[in-house]
């Protein structure tokens, strides 16, 4: 030892500093087996180059809950309340595994084993999207909302237009919609219109509904519904089936020939005068 020097004499020697049952205290460092700890402030490395690290096993930084945490600029720690790592920058916090709200009430994750994003807003799950594609509550597009079970405008009295490109068809069920016509693909071929309690369907009043026509034999080859209605093209009437035969729309009633309506007629004025 000379001046503030302490040196070992053996060439190539370490100097070792030990203590008998306590610590070694180097200004406010403390030192004890593998431990390295300050007296009362933090542990600065402060270097012109790169701090390098040499291990092959990992890094146990700081962890505590949420309550503990204390918010610095590039400070990085383990919140396990929320199970997530965690940085701060100009008083924000910076969640990592995931893309988060400052407050991580909202985010978007990956799940760890099931290959799914999550998506969550204010708590709430909202949303999926795996290899079936993307399930959520609700979509708004332009002003178009699409949520449960209804697809509606967004703003007041638009219309909402469904719409094919070329030759394409709407379709819903077994009902197909395309230009201006509505064809039905059930295989009894019927297409009901319904209504509630003493509802009706109503066509346009102005102009008038065509219906079906043809001759006898191009009547349906089955026992048509009573009520079922057509044009008879051979018998020129408008004829109903009432269950067990067509009859004629307007009804039936009896005819008299041109002579035995002028003998009305005479014998009406002879009694009448």
């Amino acid at each position: 030892m000379f001046d503030n020097v302490i040196t070992t004499t053996n060439t190539n020697s370490s100097l070792e500093l030990r203590s008998v049952d306590s610590q070694i205290t180097l200004e406010n460092f403390r030192f004890k087996d593998a431990t390295v700890k300050t007296i009362s402030s933090d542990i600065n490395f402060t270097t012109t180059g790169n701090l390098i690290i040499a291990a092959t096993g990992a890094i146990n930084i700081p962890a505590g809950t949420t309550a503990q945490r204390i918010v610095g600029d590039n400070r990085i720690r383990f919140n396990n309340t929320d199970n997530v790592f965690e940085a701060f920058n100009n008083l924000k916090t910076l969640s990592f595994n995931g893309v988060y709200s400052a407050n991580r009430s909202s985010s978007v994750l990956a799940h760890p084993s099931n290959n799914t994003f999550n998506f969550k807003i204010s708590n709430i799950d909202v949303g999926q999207v795996n290899s079936a594609g993307l399930s959520i509550h609700g979509i708004t597009a332009d002003d178009v909302a699409i949520q449960d079970n209804s697809i509606r405008t967004t703003t007041a009295n638009s219309n909402l237009e469904l719409r094919t490109d070329g030759t394409g068809k709407l379709e819903i069920y077994t009902t197909t919609l395309v230009g201006n016509t509505i064809q039905n693909n059930n295989t009894d071929g019927s297409l009901t219109f319904k209504n509630t309690a003493y509802g009706r369907v109503k066509f346009n009043v102005e102009n008038a509904v065509a219906i079906p026509h043809g001759t006898n034999a191009e009547r349906v080859p089955y026992t048509p519904e009573v009520g079922m209605t057509r044009w008879n093209t051979e018998n020129v009437v408008l004829e109903t089936w009432d269950g067990n035969t067509y009859i004629s729309a307007a009804g039936n009633s009896a005819t008299i020939s041109a002579a035995e309506m002028n003998d009305l007629i005479l014998e009406y004025t002879l009694i009448f005068g």
